[in-house]
């Protein structure tokens, strides 16, 4: 007698079992996807932002008196040629081509000093609170 003639002549119990299993396991799987995938909420209200803007014209830079730390920066170079910003210890460094707008990274309070490599005498200092 093989396996299934043994559950049958045994009343089902063995194929029974195996559906309550079967039944117990969809559900828990079923309980992890729905308990599982709700969003986490956030009680905080985010900070605002707002874009404070670099900008590079004639030769210069032009940068605001303050930022803060939420704040999204941007380089624009309005010149009619490429630019870059170096930070002075060169911790970071970004390119931007002429016309064109780029997006620095969120900075920590503090006062980052900057030039472009490419124009050395192009030189300012970006605050950050």
């Amino acid at each position: 007698m093989n396996f299934f003639e043994k559950s049958h002549a045994l009343g089902g119990l063995f194929s029974q079992c195996t559906m309550c299993h079967m039944r117990f396991r969809f559900a828990l799987v079923l309980s992890f996807v729905l308990f599982g995938c709700g969003g986490s909420s956030s009680t905080t209200s985010p900070q605002s932002s707002q874009v404070a803007q670099i900008t590079i014209e004639n030769m210069e830079f032009s940068v605001p008196d303050s930022v803060s730390q939420t704040d999204h920066i941007e380089l624009a170079n309005n010149d009619s040629v490429e630019h870059n910003l170096m930070f002075m210890d060169e911790s970071f460094g970004v390119d931007v081509a002429a016309g064109k707008t780029v997006a620095l990274p969120q900075l920590k309070p503090g006062k980052y000093s900057f030039h472009c490599h490419i124009h050395p005498t192009m030189l300012a200092t970006l605050t950050v609170s």
